[in-house]
């Protein structure tokens, strides 16, 4: 991935910022009330205005079984969004936790939801990775939906053929607005080209947990939980085991197996497979172009030559969610078993 932030010490810097800025709310939605097709108020013993997230919207929507394109046409008619949310608001209520930062609404989300945020992910995984000398920091990337940290090991390599030699390493991602789990992959970097492979994974932290609520359920408790430190402690705990495994001889070499496997894989007609790819693994119209682009570039017909010619597409792409889902699928075309590659090979 090509990260946004020029370094892990500006990246936690941020992360430090939102945690102290950052106000959470569990709230019965009878206390809500969207005031313009952009705005939502929040009554905790004063009002309080916030601009909704483009995910805030898509939550809301969701939550109530609004379509979204009906939700989006809807605010070109004057008070018809207000009118349809609010009119469900008060028909059902519910108690939901809304997540607001710096004057929005960024998330809205069950009120089982456990906040495991960046600032408690990067406490965790420091002290781990201190323990690694040789642990250099390939990219750090933040993005209004997940946190992305990628690392690699130098002293884990391989040369899969002559020129062409890979690292090991993880990447770690965390959503703090509902969009999954803390996870923590394998990942696979490519020295030739510095394309980044993202393989399997190898621990998640799901954020959920009981459900919150003040005693009076109408009324909006700003939620902290009490439990954060031990979970911190105790997810440190794991990711240390995890990470040692990862960064064991034999699971580099499992790795290196498959991938030499993929690179004696040979297209048939690569123009079609790549029509199967796209269909298969939901690429636009753009990105196959981009690959058939690559494809041709790195002259490697191979199916470990697709597969980064998929993982290549990140380098050119703004959007950082986006880099992070081909660097999987390039990885995903790694692991097809043999009747699945049979079937894109065709």
């Amino acid at each position: 991935m090509v990260g946004n932030y020029e370094s892990l010490t500006a990246l936690a810097e941020r992360i430090e910022k939102v945690e102290k800025a950052k106000e959470d709310y569990i709230v019965s939605t009878q206390k809500l009330t969207m005031d313009s097709p952009t705005t939502v108020t929040l009554e905790n013993g004063e009002l309080k205005r916030y601009n909704l997230s483009d995910l805030a919207h898509q939550q809301i929507a969701a939550r109530l079984s609004i379509p979204r394109a009906y939700y989006e046409k809807a605010a070109e008619i004057p008070g018809l969004r207000e009118q349809n949310v609010n009119a469900w608001w008060q028909k059902k209520p519910e108690l939901r936790m809304v997540r607001t930062l710096e004057g929005n609404a960024r998330a809205y989300l069950s009120n089982s939801f456990r906040p495991y945020d960046n600032f408690d992910a990067m406490q965790s995984l420091l002290p781990v990775l201190r323990e690694e000398p040789e642990l250099k920091v390939f990219s750090q990337t933040m993005t209004e939906r997940r946190m992305y940290l990628q690392f690699v090991f130098p002293r884990l390599h391989a040369e899969i053929k002559k020129g062409d030699v890979i690292q090991a390493g993880i990447t770690i991602t965390n959503s703090e607005v509902g969009l999954g789990a803390v996870d923590v992959r394998s990942f696979l970097m490519r020295l030739v080209c510095m394309n980044g492979a993202i393989a399997e994974s190898l621990l998640r932290k799901y954020h959920l947990g009981r459900r919150l609520g003040g005693g009076d359920e109408d009324d909006a408790v700003q939620y902290r939980s009490d439990t954060i430190e031990a979970d911190v402690r105790a997810f440190q705990l794991q990711l240390r085991d995890i990470v040692r495994q990862a960064l064991s001889e034999s699971a580099f070499q499992k790795k290196v197996g498959q991938i030499e496997g993929a690179a004696a894989d040979q297209m048939r007609d690569p123009e079609a497979v790549i029509v199967n790819v796209t269909k298969r693994f939901g690429l636009s119209d753009v990105e196959s172009r981009g690959v058939t682009r690559n494809l041709i570039m790195g002259a490697d017909t191979s199916r470990w030559g697709l597969a980064n010619s998929i993982t290549a597409l990140a380098k050119d792409m703004e959007n950082q969610d986006r880099q992070y889902e081909v660097e999987k699928i390039g990885w995903e075309i790694v692991e097809l078993r043999p009747q699945e590659w049979e079937a894109v090979n065709n």
